[in-house]
């Protein structure tokens, strides 16, 4: 019995695909640090039209030196 006690569980999570992960190795996301002109042009745009097209995400990002997802 002493010796069942002394055993750790370790933390387990489960992915967008169901399966487990261990929280030790899973990895956080890096969070992008926009400069103040980027922040400034996308609050602008965001102001004028809530949805982008493909083509005016792209030359947004393009524009702000950024990817598109960032966009």
């Amino acid at each position: 019995m002493e010796a069942s006690k002394s055993l750790k569980r370790k933390k387990l999570s489960v992915d967008s695909h169901g399966d487990s992960v261990d929280d030790e190795i899973k990895k956080k996301k890096v969070r992008t640090t926009f400069t103040g002109k980027q922040i400034y042009e996308l609050e602008r745009m965001f102001e004028a039209k809530k949805y982008l097209s493909s083509s005016e995400r792209s030359e947004m990002a393009n524009l702000l030196k950024v990817t598109e997802q960032q966009v």
